[in-house]
């Protein structure tokens, strides 16, 4: 069941990458980040900071990947930056992102953490099979700087949020 694990207000970008940093520590392999937001509201800063905190060797090209779609990471784990704002239903089935969470719900060496910009254009393929591993991050605009950052997802993950 999914439910709110903590809501965070950041007065700027450097506090949004900051809280992205902090989760990207946290989080083990096999996740899914499931962002959602209006244009601008701090989705790709945030993941910016979960790239740091993963380690990202290559931090510089952890941005948005809206003409590429999907951006590969290596770090502490490996890391799959997905943005899926220019992109129709039909060209998202055929991308193939079902691959990178298949690989995370093995026992593979291999288990990515996956960040997906605009998952709510998604929530047909993320279902009951992912919920276990699935993070919902919403992004609201409170206003030029300001953001309200919500984390949903299964009580499993409360833990990591303790001392947020």
């Amino acid at each position: 069941m999914t439910g709110l694990l903590v809501e965070w207000k950041t007065k700027n970008a450097k506090e949004t990458c900051k809280k992205g940093e902090f989760l990207g520590r946290k989080i083990p392999p096999g996740v899914i980040l499931a962002l959602e937001g209006d244009l601008g509201s701090g989705k790709t800063t945030f993941i910016q900071g979960v790239g740091k905190g993963l380690e990202v060797t290559d931090l510089e090209e952890v941005r948005s990947p809206t003409f590429t779609l999907i951006q590969e990471h290596l770090g502490k784990f490996p890391f799959c930056h997905v943005d899926l704002y220019r992109i129709s239903w039909d060209e998202i089935k055929n991308l193939g992102l079902e691959e990178y969470w298949k690989t995370s719900l093995g026992n593979s060496q291999n288990q990515w953490v996956i960040a997906i910009e605009w998952a709510q254009k998604i929530k047909e393929i993320l279902n009951k099979e992912q919920e276990e591993n699935l993070l919902i991050i919403k992004f609201e605009t409170l206003s030029f700087q300001e953001r309200k950052i919500s984390i949903l997802g299964n009580r499993k993950w409360k833990k990591i949020f303790k001392k947020s």
